[in-house]
């Protein structure tokens, strides 16, 4: 009986280290104050401080206006005017891929059918777009 009792004692103390290692998994899920990560977490964000009023009569950031040019029935849809220095998203609807090319020297981007590229909108000026793949394929892009 004595051989057994080290043996029982072992089981006992492997069993008790399991059920520890197993209460301390890393799922906080189920206790939410319990937490053995000291490092902030990655993504929730900290309260910043509060931020001035926007003026209601600043214009908007290139960066944060939307602008989209989309190619449909091998056509260019152009909005009005772009900003000069804003992200212009290209969107082609069409099965076959296309090219925005800027007249002058502008930039001029590859977009395979039904995927999306963007360029950045050059200085304000008037520049005409051709496709280099379809050359009946024009518009002008207005930068202002």
């Amino acid at each position: 009986m004595l051989l057994h009792r080290p043996a029982r004692l072992l089981l006992v103390l492997g069993a008790a280290a399991l059920l520890a290692t197993g209460c301390s998994s890393g799922d906080d899920s189920a206790d939410p104050g319990m937490t053995t990560d000291t490092a902030a977490p990655t993504a929730v964000a900290e309260p910043s401080a509060p931020s001035a009023p926007a003026d209601a009569t600043a214009p908007a950031s290139p960066a944060a206006e939307a602008v989209t040019i989309t190619i449909s029935d091998f056509e260019y849809d152009v909005p009005e005017s772009v900003p000069a220095g804003s992200e212009v998203e290209v969107v082609n609807q069409d099965r076959e891929a296309h090219t925005l090319t800027l007249a002058d020297g502008g930039p001029s981007v590859v977009v395979q059918g039904g995927e999306t590229e963007t360029f950045t909108a050059p200085a304000a000026g008037s520049y005409g777009i051709v496709c280099d793949f379809h050359g009946s394929m024009t518009a002008e892009l207005v930068v202002a």
